[in-house]
């Protein structure tokens, strides 16, 4: 039999409660409570570990914003980058608490370039000049945008502009992709298409010639005495 316990409360009398019985599996929950706990914090500590935090400073590329990744930052995203052998990086993270996805760039000096999306500096309402706070990490969740039907057959039938569209990055190819779906009338996206696809080619031409010059200074610079 349990005990009753009688509560008095201003000369009243409350109904007798029952000490609540104790569950057979108690022991076996609160026994998993702390496993659980460990693994949380672990996983927490795991993640803080892979993120990279350092200030950079916003500066300009023609109409671009752009902040430069310090040399460690680099090297260790690079290194946990290793397994996919890419030249770029995609990366996940913050700018002072704005959520970020971006594709780190080759910059001089063995360090990366980030572009800045114009929705975070101008939310932050930051500009060239400024200092943010910024925390990356290796982003390994796919992110190939799915080419649309009329985009695929039109790069299908030009393969240079097909292997444009394969060298841009990641974060291009799905820019490209969502402005081409934003369009509403059928005319736009055809017009969409078409001058996409100049776009791509004119910056492969302008990506080869670039190339040309800095092959034909380091031949010369090879040769100077």
């Amino acid at each position: 039999m349990y005990k009753i316990k009688r509560r008095y409360c201003k000369g009243k009398a409350e109904k007798p409660i029952a000490p609540a019985r104790r569950p057979a599996v108690q022991g076996r929950a609160q026994a998993g409570v702390p496993l659980l706990l460990k693994l949380m914090t672990e996983r927490s500590r795991w993640k803080e570990k892979r993120a990279h935090s350092f200030i950079g400073r916003i500066y300009k590329t023609g109409i671009l914003r752009c902040v430069d990744v310090p040399k460690d930052v680099s090297e260790a995203l690079r290194e946990q980058n290793r397994a996919n052998h890419a030249k770029y990086v995609s990366v996940r993270g913050n700018v002072s608490g704005v959520r970020l996805l971006a594709t780190l760039v080759p910059g001089g000096r063995g360090c990366f370039k980030m572009f800045l999306h114009s929705r975070i500096w101008k939310r932050l309402r930051i500009d060239s000049g400024d200092y943010v706070e910024i925390a990356l990490e290796v982003d390994e969740e796919p992110r190939e945008p799915i080419v649309p039907e009329d985009l695929a057959m039109a790069l299908s039938e030009q393969p240079g502009v097909l292997a444009a569209y394969r060298a841009c990055t990641v974060n291009l190819r799905r820019e490209f992709v969502n402005w081409l779906n934003a369009a509403k009338a059928e005319k736009t996206r055809e017009r969409r298409i078409q001058f996409g696809m100049r776009m791509l080619l004119e910056r492969a031409q302008r990506r080869k010639r670039h190339g040309r010059r800095s092959s034909g200074s380091t031949a010369r610079t090879g040769m100077a005495p």
